[in-house]
């Protein structure tokens, strides 16, 4: 099977991803700091990510002169790559040093751009065998840490010397290694236990790959949802339970609204509307206790304050007040500058719009902030689902990116953007007016024999059913 240059590169984009912390860290460990093969093993994946760009945009330039380009695809392209531009010219008139705040606020733009302009260039089949296949090794390689790390605590980690790591990665985050046990991050346990009368922080998986549980809970929280709608179920609960045992919120949330519209859509299709009554209350019933208890916590006031202070702001700064500004990496660079801020302190959080990833935005560049977010938010809604097999995906985008407004964590390069590719390269299909001026309607995926990456798709078990979104 012949793969197009596009396939390849994202097959090598999404390992390089998934490798990165671990290969960089066994490379700072025992070649050293200077070594160039550090420097590669933990940027190697930004230099494929710019040939994709590129790659892409020579796609796109090629379709605009065939004349392939619908007004709606037109319209979301120049909206995104206005973004895209605009952080980018400020970012380099002002200073290089908020380079990295700039590559974090593309996250949301550029990964919808991308599933746009890629389109019918991926061979969409083989690659979420690959998502699932190495999601399947990312949870193995999760319970082998935790293993060893009841067997040898912690002194795996400890002979990596994570320390060291950090500071190669110049990290400006003073947090860091704080609250670790034995040489570990902080991040490596879970604070929130306490608050409910645990007497000590529980360790959280972290997994061999990613060294970070959050990371983890975000990438297999869309292993999950694709699992549960194709029916996987076991192995769905396989990618829940390592999730639940990262004690990973953020990833939790989007498995909770994945599980949810599943329920629902099975309800809907078998027609029994009791069921999706039960749900529904069930539902509700959780969203109060949680914001019950929630509301009240210091964390949560943190990540509404990182929202709504922004939001405050935007009539005085139309265009936001800068890249650099606002966002987590702001909040502890003004820290280590010496300026007197409490991790805790919500008014803090709400003046550099930390904790929330939509907050960071729009502190940043104001309203195309906004418009960037509705407009991925838009792409993302299911509609018309022509391919079946993409729904989990597309719901746990969708969650993801609904989570992103009280979560800055929620859009990583190495956790969630591939995923946000293919959930929008999805949409592209399932919404060909931005192809063909006009929806697919009923059709099946063998119906559609002008796109040979779809063909590879094995027939869904819901075929003979009423699909969602019709």
């Amino acid at each position: 099977m012949r793969l197009s240059t596009c396939t390849l590169l994202f097959i090598l984009y999404v390992t390089l991803a998934v490798f990165q912390n671990i290969a960089s860290i066994l490379a700072v460990r025992f070649l050293g700091n200077d070594s160039i093969i550090s420097s590669l093993a933990l940027t190697g994946k930004d230099f494929i990510l710019i040939l994709i760009c590129v790659t892409a945009g020579i796609a796109f330039c090629s379709d605009l002169l065939n004349g392939k380009i619908a007004v709606r695809k037109l319209a979301a392209v120049i909206t995104l790559v206005s973004t895209c531009a605009f952080v980018t010219v400020t970012t380099l008139q002002t200073s290089v040093e908020y380079l990295q705040d700039a590559r974090l606020l593309l996250i949301l733009p550029l990964s919808t751009l991308l599933g746009i302009l890629l389109a019918w260039r991926l061979n969409i089949s083989l690659i979420m065998r690959f998502m699932m296949s190495i999601s399947i090794f990312v949870a193995i390689s999760s319970w082998i840490e935790y293993a060893l790390y009841l067997i040898w605590d912690e002194q795996f980690w400890i002979t990596m010397d994570l320390e060291n790591y950090y500071q190669f990665r110049d990290e400006d985050r003073s947090s860091s290694m704080h609250g670790g046990y034995g040489g570990v991050p902080g991040r490596f346990y879970s604070w929130d236990v306490i608050a409910l009368g645990f007497q000590d922080p529980i360790r959280r998986l972290v997994s061999f790959v990613f060294v970070d549980p959050t990371i983890l809970g975000h990438f297999l929280s869309f292993a999950y949802a694709i699992a549960l709608f194709q029916r996987r179920y076991i192995l769905a609960f396989f990618f829940f339970l390592t999730c639940a045992a990262g004690i990973a919120k953020g990833g939790l949330l989007v498995c909770l609204f994945a599980t949810l519209f599943w329920a629902i859509g099975i309800s809907i299709q078998s027609g029994n509307y009791f069921r999706i009554s039960m749900i529904s209350t069930a539902a509700v019933i959780a969203i109060g206790v949680a914001a019950y208890f929630g509301i009240g916590s210091q964390s949560m006031k943190n990540h509404v304050s990182g929202l709504l202070g922004p939001v405050s702001r935007i009539s005085t700064a139309v265009l936001g007040q800068g890249v650099g500004t606002g966002g987590n990496r702001a909040f502890y660079r003004e820290k280590q500058r010496g300026r007197d801020l409490e991790g805790n302190d919500a008014y803090d959080r709400a003046e550099f719009a930390s904790e929330s990833y939509v907050g960071s935005m729009i502190q940043q560049i104001g309203i195309l902030g906004i418009v960037a977010y509705l407009c991925a938010f838009w792409i993302n809604v299911p509609r018309q689902v022509v391919v079946p097999e993409t729904l989990g995906l597309r719901v746990a985008a969708l969650a993801t990116i609904l989570s992103s407004l009280a979560s800055e964590s929620a859009m990583s390069y190495s956790s969630t953007f591939a995923w946000l590719v293919l959930a929008a390269f999805a949409a592209a299909i399932d919404t060909s007016a931005f192809y063909s001026g006009r929806m697919f309607g009923e059709l099946h995926i063998n119906q559609i024999p002008e796109f040979p990456a779809l063909r590879a798709v094995p027939p869904s078990p819901l075929q003979d059913e009423p699909i969602y979104g019709r």
